[in-house]
């Protein structure tokens, strides 16, 4: 009997074989929805470290501006200056409006002012609770990662996706530039013009903790992102 007959030939064994390994579609369609979910959960928790760096360079802006005042508007001056010389004048409208506006105001009838007066006593006062305000927090919480969510699949789609990096040296970036803001604050407790009523201990406090808070907040977000970021890779392995 010829042995070659009972020989199966090669190419339909690579063809069984590969059909075999080969993962079906619905799985791909599977492991993108949730790298998609896991992409929107990630930026969920990072809307709060976004919240903190905003408040506290905001915080650390307020206290430069107050107490170097001198320098601010110098600088402001100047920032104008450049503006006017690269965009063009500043329109901020015609001469004596204001003080058109400042004098009708001032000039007018009693007994309209009494009305308003009339109108505000009678209005009902507005009272917000932890009922009204949560829902409204929620939504603007959920509405945030979203258009995070949105910018990271478009950035994927038009440029690819990014490489992974370690999260130690995100990390130390985060602890350096909070040790700059608590630095800066420090320097406008010593050396501006503006009295900072209270002990030393309350602002040393309020120095040192505010921005330590916003590195343990950034120092979360990172890590849950890290460990999302992980978990996308293995879906995709």
């Amino acid at each position: 009997m010829d042995e070659s007959s009972h020989r199966t030939p090669p190419d339909a064994s690579a063809d069984a074989g590969g059909s075999s390994d080969r993962v079906p579609e619905h799985v791909h369609l599977v492991r993108a929805l949730a790298s998609l979910a896991l992409d929107y959960l990630r930026w969920t928790q990072l809307v709060p470290m976004l919240f903190s760096w905003t408040f506290l360079l905001l915080m650390v802006a307020a206290l430069l501006l107050t107490n170097f005042q001198d320098a601010s508007f110098a600088l402001l001056e100047r920032g104008i200056g450049v503006y006017e010389r690269v965009v063009g004048p500043l329109d901020l409208g015609p001469p004596g409006a204001t003080d058109d506006g400042a004098t009708s105001a001032t000039g007018a009838a009693p007994g309209a002012a009494g009305g308003a007066e009339d109108r505000d006593e009678a209005a009902p006062a507005m009272t917000f609770t932890d009922e009204d305000i949560l829902p409204v927090v929620l939504r603007a919480w959920a509405l945030l990662a979203l258009v995070g969510w949105l910018f990271g699949v478009l950035r994927s789609m038009l440029f690819g996706p990014r490489e992974p990096r370690r999260l130690w040296p995100k990390l130390r970036i985060a602890l350096y530039v909070a040790i700059g803001c608590s630095g800066l604050m420090w320097i406008a407790y010593a050396l501006g013009t503006s009295t900072f009523n209270g002990g030393i201990a309350g602002w040393a406090l309020l120095f040192t903790g505010i921005p330590l808070g916003v590195w343990l907040v950034s120092a979360w977000s990172l890590t849950f992102g890290h460990l999302v970021g992980r978990l996308q890779r293995h879906l995709h392995a």
